[in-house]
C-alpha cells in the first residue's frame, strides 16, 4: 500500500545508540513470555492464509526469514504458519498455548533500547469527491503517468560502470526527450508536489481519477489508500499505485514553532492547515515534495507484501530489516484520550512506508473511516515489538511430515 506511506512523525526518537545497519542485528531472541489478544483471532487466521500463498509463490529475494542470527527458508516458514493455522482450527482456544510451545520470540532492536518502537497508525480514509472539479472539490487524485520510470539502482552496482552507489535502492524519475541529440532521451527527477499541485505539471494528461479537498488529498496521499464518495452515493475507491521519487518530509517538523511537539499529531496538523490562507497552505503542504498516484481498486488496499490490510492486524515496518510475512507480537498504550488503555495483539509483517524508517519504528493500520483516523491521527505510543519464528523442534516436526 504503501504503501505506505504513512504520516506521522514528526521526529524520530534521539538516542546514542549506534544506527541499525545489518538485517542481522534488527532482531535477537528472548524468552517467551504471557501472549494475550485482544482481538477476534479469526481475522487474524484469513490473514495468515492468505500470507501463506504469496509466500509459497514468491521467488524473489523480497522475502527473507532473518531471525538474527538464524535464516529460515520461506517454504519452511509457510509451513509454520499453515501448522498454525491447522492448530486453530483444531483447537481456538488453545491457540496462544501453541504458539508458546512451538515458536521462538525475537525483540526488535528498537529506538532507545531493545525491544522498545515509537508505534503510530495509519487508517482508510473515507472522504468526498467529486469526477468534475468544483470549488469544494479542487485537487485531483492522479493516476500513475505514463512518463514516470523506475530505476533499479542495485543492477548498477558490481558491473563495470563509473558510478559506485553505496546504499542502490530503486528511485522514480521522468523520461523526457532530447531531440537535438544523438541519445534522444533522458532521465530527470520527476515533478515535485509544487509542481504538481501548483505549477499543474500534470494538467490535461487525462490522468485525473477524480477531485477532492485539497486538504484531504493531501492526507489521502499519506495514508496510501481510501474511499471517495461521490455526488448520489456512489463511491471510488483508490490504491497506492507509485510515487514520484522525492524524499518524503514530515510537514509536522514545520510546526515546532508553532506547537509543542510532543502534542503534534494528524488531527492538529489538519485543522492547523484548513485556518491558514490557501497560499499559506500550498506553501506548508510543499515542503512534503513526495506524492503519491493511485489506481482504482475494487477491495481492501494491498499491503507491499501483496496481502490486504487487516483492521488492527497489520503492521508496517522498514523492509531492510524487518520479514515481511512474519508473524509478531505487540504491545502498546492507547492514545492521548486514552492513556490508560493497554492493547496486546499478534500482528502481521505485510508493509512498509515512507515515514517508517530504522529499527525503532513501526505503523500499525487501524481500519477505516472516522473512528479509525481518530486512533491513526493520535497514536503516538512507545510499544513492545517481537517477532515470531517457528522453533527447531517445530521445523524438525514439519520436516518429518513431508517425508514419503
Amino acid at each position: 500500500m504503501k504503501k505506505n506511506l504513512t504520516i506521522l512523525l514528526f521526529i524520530l526518537i534521539s538516542c546514542a545508540r549506534a544506527p541499525l545497519e545489518k538485517r542481522e542485528m534488527a532482531l535477537s531472541p528472548v524468552n517467551s513470555f504471557e501472549l494475550k489478544d485482544d482481538l477476534n483471532l479469526k481475522p487474524l487466521i484469513l490473514g495468515i492464509q492468505k500470507t501463506i500463498k504469496i509466500i509459497e509463490t514468491n521467488n524473489t529475494k523480497f522475502l527473507n526469514f532473518t531471525f538474527g542470527e538464524i535464516r529460515i527458508d520461506q517454504k519452511e516458514y509457510a509451513k509454520s504458519l499453515r501448522f498454525l493455522v491447522r492448530s486453530y482450527e483444531q483447537n481456538p482456544n488453545g491457540f496462544l498455548q501453541t504458539i508458546r510451545d512451538n515458536f521462538d520470540f525475537y525483540e526488535v532492536y528498537g529506538g532507545e533500547s531493545r525491544g522498545e518502537i515509537l508505534l503510530t497508525s495509519y487508517y482508510e480514509p473515507i472522504i468526498y469527491g467529486s469526477l468534475k472539479k468544483t470549488g469544494n472539490f479542487s485537487r485531483p487524485l492522479y493516476r500513475v503517468p505514463p512518463d514516470l520510470v523506475e530505476i533499479a539502482l542495485k543492477e548498477f552496482n558490481g558491473k563495470d560502470f563509473p558510478v559506485k552507489i553505496e546504499n542502490p535502492r530503486t528511485i522514480y524519475a521522468r523520461l523526457v526527450p532530447t531531440p537535438e541529440n544523438d541519445i534522444k532521451s533522458k532521465i530527470i527527477p520527476y515533478f515535485s508536489r509544487k509542481e504538481i499541485d501548483q505549477d499543474q505539471s500534470l494538467k490535461s494528461k487525462k490522468l485525473e481519477i477524480c477531485y477532492v479537498d485539497p486538504v484531504e488529498a493531501f492526507f489521502l496521499q499519506i495514508q496510501g489508500s481510501g474511499t471517495v464518495i461521490l455526488p448520489k452515493g456512489k463511491k471510488i475507491r483508490v490504491g497506492y499505485a507509485g510515487q514520484n521519487g522525492w524524499i518524503y518530509h514530515p510537514i509536522g517538523k514545520e510546526l515546532m514553532d508553532i506547537m509543542p511537539v510532543e502534542e503534534i499529531n494528524m488531527e492538529k496538523i489538519e485543522k492547523y492547515l484548513e485556518s491558514l490562507t490557501l497560499e499559506k497552505r500550498e506553501e506548508l503542504m510543499a515542503k512534503n515534495p513526495s506524492y503519491v498516484f493511485f489506481k482504482e481498486i475494487k477491495d481492501k488496499p494491498l499491503t507491499t507484501l501483496g496481502v490486504e490490510v487487516i483492521d488492527g492486524r497489520t503492521i508496517a515496518t522498514d523492509l531492510r530489516f524487518f520479514p515481511k510475512g512474519a508473524l509478531a507480537f505487540i504491545k502498546f498504550d492507547g492514545p492521548d484520550f486514552e492513556p490508560e488503555k493497554k492493547y496486546s495483539r499478534l500482528v502481521l509483517d505485510l508493509d512498509t512506508g515512507g515515514a517508517i524508517k530504522g529499527g525503532g519504528r513501526a505503523d500499525l493500520f487501524w481500519g477505516s473511516g472516522p473512528d479509525a483516523k481518530k486512533y491513526a491521527g493520535r497514536l503516538k505510543s512507545k510499544a513492545n515489538l517481537y517477532y515470531l519464528a517457528p522453533n527447531q523442534a517445530l521445523l524438525a516436526k514439519l520436516k518429518l511430515e513431508n517425508q514419503p
